[in-house]
């Protein structure tokens, strides 16, 4: 396993090679730090573009850049038929663009951090920076919300959107933040980092909670139960009744009232985008997210038509808002079921490090790893996850788990190794 990306000869001050490896690791830092944050895209642009240059450079000088990953060949056929789609697309230059946006670039920053953080620190000092970045995010948007802009506690945060978010899509990287904190509550961190730790996450649960999404509060007892059941599994009961409890006797309660969702829209418009979906069953309407809204290609009042009528939407929504129904209605069900590999290969991987590992801290970071994948699934089937925040963070989850697969498979070494 590559622990340190650029050898070279040992000598008084640092070579160029150790100064672009260093830049190298601070842009990834940034990128990694800059999920929470979407309207940075001219410093995410530039991080971006400048790791891959760098990398380009130091290729050629040691720097030994590993695709090795139980992932690569589910993406690589995943992307491959996203690619041939691109000649049934609808709208071939919107789906072009696209296809390099939301997929291409997000398979290179999965690479960059696997090769970048390829270690149990490496893991660490990713995840601290995931954490802090969220912690500053929360803090900011719950200020910038309920302070600068004057809305009332009881508004949920994020509608309208704050710092370029909404509230259905804060959860993605929020919650995910959280529960990557347990595995640094066991790292060998002093009383200071724990406190700071525990304020910052304590900060990031209340922004979540004010999100008010029920997607996320659903994602959060799934994702919770993924710890009780392997460690604690008599908690299980009192403590899903407990949340419950808090759910119905406070105002949160509310969000899942029966009639919350006798009228929700997402009832005509899930029923609309499977009319669209049986249009185009196999190849989809192309990869590009602007073909499902755009009226002179795919008529969605027509489809919307076809439903019942006390289903039917007054005016269609432009967006599946389900990460499962988006990847059908743009890559047909072919697309869908490499998607499914994607996501049946991830689960194999971390199931074999939780169930073998060689110490109990490989054993945390995988318990971690799968509750963060596992809210973002739950959260993915009532939004839009391919895209933004919402993508960068399963990403993430993916370089984070083949990072632990590294070190889980790495002969006679642990996880500080």
């Amino acid at each position: 396993m590559n622990r340190d990306p650029i050898r070279t000869a040992p000598y008084k001050g640092l070579s160029v090679q150790e100064v672009a490896a260093r830049i190298l690791h601070v842009l990834a830092g940034i990128l990694t730090a800059l999920i929470p944050f979407p309207r940075m895209t001219a410093v995410s642009e530039t991080c971006f573009y400048g790791a891959l240059l760098l990398v380009a450079w130091m290729t050629g000088r040691g720097f030994r850049f590993s695709l090795k990953s139980p992932l690569t060949a589910p993406f690589a056929v995943f992307a491959a038929w996203c690619s041939i789609g691109l000649w049934f697309a609808l709208d071939r230059a919107n789906s072009i663009t696209d296809l390099y946006a939301h997929l291409i670039k997000y398979l290179a920053l999965y690479y960059l951090w696997v090769n970048l953080f390829d270690s149990g620190k490496g893991l660490a000092v990713l995840s601290r920076i995931f954490i802090a970045s969220a912690g500053v995010f929360s803090v900011a948007a719950v200020v910038s919300f309920y302070v600068f802009s004057g809305h009332p506690l009881r508004d949920r945060l994020g509608e309208p959107a704050v710092l370029g978010i909404t509230s259905d899509y804060i959860g993605f990287f929020s919650l995910a933040a959280i529960l990557l904190s347990p595995g640094l509550f066991l790292d060998k961190l002093h009383a200071t980092g724990k406190a700071l730790l525990a304020v910052c996450v304590l900060c990031i649960f209340a922004a979540t909670i004010l999100t008010q999404s029920r997607a996320t509060l659903i994602a959060i007892m799934v994702s919770a139960l993924v710890f009780l059941g392997t460690r604690k599994k008599a908690w299980i009961i009192p403590c899903l009744a407990l949340y419950l409890m808090a759910l119905l006797f406070t105002p949160l309660g509310d969000r899942f009232l029966l009639e919350q969702f006798k009228r929700n829209e997402r009832i005509g418009l899930y029923w609309t985008t499977l009319e669209v979906i049986k249009s185009h069953p196999w190849t989809g309407i192309g990869y590009g997210m602007q073909i499902y809204g755009n009226e002179k290609l795919l008529d969605l009042n027509r489809y919307n038509a076809r439903i019942p009528e006390p289903h039917r939407q007054q005016t269609p929504i432009r967006s599946p808002h389900s990460t499962f129904l988006d990847v059908t209605v743009r890559t047909g069900l072919i697309g869908l079921s490499l998607f499914l590999s994607v996501l049946a290969a991830y689960v194999r991987m971390g199931w074999n490090i939780i169930r073998n590992a060689r110490d109990d801290s490989i054993r945390t970071w995988g318990l971690c790893l799968l509750a963060v994948f596992l809210s973002i699934l739950v959260q993915g089937m009532f939004s839009d996850g391919m895209f933004g925040p919402q993508a960068l963070s399963l990403y993430m989850n993916f370089a984070m788990m083949t990072i632990l697969w590294r070190i889980h498979t790495a002969p006679k070494s642990g996880f500080e190794d």
